[in-house]
């Protein structure tokens, strides 16, 4: 991290000595920003420009140095812990649940006002964010919040699905009522406005409005009575309910049935809880569901084979509450030894693969940073050479008329 801060404390006196020498007088500035603000580099152009209105600038920010390893105490809070460190953090302690956070709701709520406080450019998704940008968002994340260091990955892997999910569900709503927001400046809003008006981005919501609603075969579309609650947040009042962990069908159930009447939701709900029972029972018979070894199948196994499997990393009847049972200890329930042996293995390599991407970003954004530094560098000398040249222009005449006085 050391070469962040000397790069960072070298961008800032750079830019202080610019202002001091007031070449960029007269000159406009991004209006009310929450970071410093640098203008981007000759290789960066302004952002597109899909209406009336005049290209919007966007903000250049150098990259943000997000500490990794700040994220928490060695081990969780606990009742009567005395441990200083624990006592004079005063963030909120978090750890990853699937995609979300345990707890979930204060997470997404601060994610929720990141987006209201710190958005300032037309991004038309969180993709569209440089990533510069959802580093600094990340680092206000880690003001509220801390967890333990190997839970680091996986919490910035949340963060950033949480916050693609929160700012697709805002715009939605802001374009629904057809009014600008207060937290979305009028210049944003225009290029916002002129951008969601394109064929392009029309057709593109079109299709995917589409893809929701498909006829997932020919049963209707794929519907849940959970509501914005995530199904990680059932499956703890579930267990909470129950006084040990539910089991898949008994989660399905309460995300899929109407607790008033009993009803399923849709016929795809009510085909798998089915199909599960008849293929459970069918096992059970033959002695499948008694024995141990590799011919045991768990339930969570025999739920995932009955609906299909994954399918974008989620679990029909589940979300992404399967991945939080096949990374925790929630599989004891469920799994065969055989089972949890290949699903930690899958695991590793999962996290294998993170850390080479990790590394790679890691040291493309090293590269960028250097070629940045070496460009301040080339432009600081330039500047001090000219300076040099106009004080030798200044002292010339000065020397000739020395010259002259002595003739």
């Amino acid at each position: 991290m050391v070469p962040y801060v000397k790069i960072l404390v070298f961008v800032l006196s750079y830019a202080e000595s610019l202002e001091m020498v007031g070449d960029n007088k007269g000159k406009e500035t991004h209006a009310s920003p929450f970071y410093p603000y640098y203008p981007p580099p000759s290789s960066q152009a302004a952002g597109p420009s899909t209406g009336p209105h005049p290209p919007y600038p966007y903000p250049y920010y150098y990259p943000y140095p997000v500490q990794h390893e700040q994220g928490g105490p060695s081990r969780p809070p606990e009742v009567g812990a005395t441990d200083p460190a624990t006592a004079t953090d005063k963030r909120q302690y978090i750890e990853p649940d699937g995609d979300n956070f345990n707890p979930s709701r204060p997470p997404i709520h601060m994610i929720r006002d990141i987006i209201k406080n710190k958005y300032d450019a037309p991004y038309l998704s969180w993709k569209k964010i440089p990533k510069p940008v959802r580093d600094m968002w990340f680092g206000e994340f880690q003001k509220e919040f801390r967890w333990l260091p190997e839970y680091s990955t996986r919490i910035r892997s949340n963060f950033e699905r949480r916050g693609a999910t929160r700012l697709r569900d805002m715009f939605t709503d802001i374009r629904k009522s057809g009014q600008r927001p207060n937290w979305i400046g009028e210049g944003v809003w225009a290029d916002l406005s002129s951008a969601w008006a394109t064929p392009e981005f029309i057709k593109m919501r079109e299709q995917n409005k589409q893809n929701r609603a498909s006829d997932c075969g020919g049963l209707g579309s794929s519907l849940h009575t959970g509501g914005s609650v995530p199904h990680t947040e059932h499956r703890r009042r579930l267990k909470a309910h129950l006084g040990r962990e539910p089991t898949p069908l008994e989660l399905h159930t309460r995300t899929h049935q109407h607790q008033a009447d009993q009803q399923w939701v849709d016929e795809k709900s009510k085909k798998a809880h089915d199909d599960f029972l008849r293929v459970r029972e069918s096992r059970q018979s033959t002695g499948e569901g008694s024995s141990s070894g590799s011919a045991h199948t768990s339930e969570y196994h025999t739920w995932s084979e009955v609906v299909g499997g994954r399918q974008r990393g989620r679990v029909y009847g589940m979300g992404s509450q399967a991945f939080a049972i096949e990374g925790s200890s929630y599989t004891s329930a469920f799994h065969d030894p055989s089972g949890a042996e290949e699903s930690v293995s899958e695991r590793v390599a999962a996290l294998t693969r993170e850390i080479e991407e990790m590394k790679r970003v890691q040291a493309r954004e090293i590269e960028e940073m250097r070629k940045a530094q070496n460009e301040m560098q080339a432009e600081l000398q330039s500047y001090r050479a000219g300076k040099q040249r106009k004080k030798d222009q200044q002292e010339q005449p000065s020397a000739d008329s020395e010259d002259t006085d002595d003739d």
